[in-house]
């Protein structure tokens, strides 16, 4: 064989033997099994004076595994799910997803949970010290392609909530980040109930208790002297700086959930510099997108799950749109541009 087709080959199998995957997040807003715990919120009592029974149940079920198998992504972390008992519904339905996990604390409402193709290595919960909300972060190790991914999913506290709560949250993961080897990939995700421009849209905010400091920005490091880190530079920029995804999208396109009809993205994918190095795991250039098809949207308003609306009782989806983005173990051909 010529000398030239043999260095040639390993170049040739790397790109036909790489994957691209994809990776979703999704609130399902308040999927609650049919036992009574004391944990759950008061319209999801089952008894006879909540309209939560078997039926509404299984409409919220089908509901949720409609919206999972019509995006069809690789690896979907979820917010909102009551107990394990609830996520085994969804397990049982969903033959794509061979690995799985659940966790929450005993005395919580809901808790976070993972479905994936590939192969689940290990999973650990970061616990967030002096937070009023009763959640830990979910941080579950994936195998792709020999090539190891740290999923981080969260459920910040609500807007109800001042924002050294939230703060609180983006300490426990940068303390854990910290730990990790500087090319280690890993993707932080969920319900971070902030905007990816919450420097901007927060500083006025009666929640303001932090002199203007915000989790996602300033903790995470997605911008940096209120400037937002590009991908273009991220690679030159400080230690333990992160992209936000939602920077892909054009502005008007950048929303995941509405409040009184305003836009907002409380819903996160954010990336590493780890992502954009062109070693093993990296993002797929432009290829974050939030799934809003027709049924999830009517009329310019989210289709959220309604379980005791008088007109539209038992119908609905959820008050968030799942977001998501493509990863690749090959490496980028052309250089990223912001």
């Amino acid at each position: 064989m010529n000398r030239k087709i043999l260095l040639f080959l390993p170049i040739l199998f790397t790109s036909i033997f790489a994957k691209e995957f994809s990776v979703a997040s999704y609130n399902v807003e308040n999927f609650f099994d049919l036992k009574h715990d004391k944990t759950e919120y008061k319209e999801y009592i089952p008894n006879s004076k909540s309209n939560w029974n078997e039926t509404t149940f299984n409409t919220k079920l089908n509901n949720i595994l409609r919206v999972i198998n019509d995006m069809d992504k690789d690896i979907v972390a979820l917010q909102e799910i009551e107990s394990q008992e609830a996520f085994s519904y969804l397990v049982k339905n969903l033959k794509k997803y061979k690995y799985h996990t659940f966790k929450k604390y005993d005395s919580s409402s809901i808790g976070l949970s993972l479905l994936s193709i590939y192969e689940i290595k290990k999973v650990e919960l970061l616990h967030v010290k002096h937070s009023k909300v009763n959640r830990p972060i979910l941080k579950v190790t994936i195998v792709v392609d020999n090539q190891e991914l740290i999923i981080y999913n969260n459920h910040w506290p609500s807007k109800r909530n001042n924002e050294n709560q939230r703060v609180l949250y983006a300490q426990a993961l940068e303390n854990d980040i910290k730990k990790l080897n500087s090319e280690d990939d890993y993707i932080i995700l969920g319900d971070l109930n902030s905007n990816y421009n919450e420097l901007e849209t927060f500083k006025y905010s009666k929640f303001n208790n932090t002199y203007g400091i915000t989790g996602v920005n300033h903790i995470l490091k997605t911008s940096i002297n209120e400037e937002f880190i590009k991908k273009s530079e991220i690679l030159n920029s400080s230690e333990n700086s992160h992209y936000n995804l939602w920077l892909d999208l054009n502005y008007h396109d950048r929303f995941s959930y509405k409040y009184k009809n305003e836009k907002e993205t409380p819903d996160n994918i954010i990336v590493p510099k780890a992502m954009f190095d062109n070693e093993k795991i990296n993002y797929v250039n432009n290829s974050f997108n939030v799934f809003k098809t027709e049924y999830l949207i009517k009329n310019g308003k989210i289709n959220r799950w309604q379980i005791s609306n008088a007109k539209h009782k038992n119908s609905g989806f959820s008050d968030h749109l799942p977001i998501y983005a493509s990863f690749s173990t090959s490496k980028n051909i052309e250089p990223i541009k912001q």
